[in-house]
């Protein structure tokens, strides 16, 4: 599996998440695009990498990616979209089944 999202699917799954606010009255950054987002998620779940070791240059921090993505889970948003993709990388046989990653938490018992 690519750890790039392609682009057409990334497009057609951009109606599923809410409307991005703009800047605040005051000013500030404005906020970080979903497209850019999304990619960024889909790259740290395809390569295994962590959050915070997410290379430069990929449009955003892992923890600004990472609480997006807990926002879509709390919207349920989340499952949906997750669930459009892989039917897009079915159809287009794009999805490697024989591939999985498992994420875990190694704490020590005592």
């Amino acid at each position: 599996m690519d750890a790039h999202l392609p682009d057409t699917i990334c497009q057609s799954v951009m109606n599923m998440l809410p409307e991005q606010s703009p800047s605040g009255r005051w000013g500030g950054r404005p906020p970080i695009s979903h497209d850019i987002v999304l990619r960024v998620i889909w790259f740290v779940l395809t390569t295994g990498c962590r959050w915070r070791k997410l290379p430069a240059g990929m449009g955003c921090s892992g923890e600004t990616a990472r609480t997006r993505l807990a926002h879509w889970q709390e919207l349920g948003i989340w499952w949906r979209l997750h669930a459009s993709i892989l039917t897009q990388l079915h159809r287009t046989q794009a999805l490697n089944l024989d591939v999985v990653i498992v994420d875990s938490t190694h704490v020590r018992a005592f």
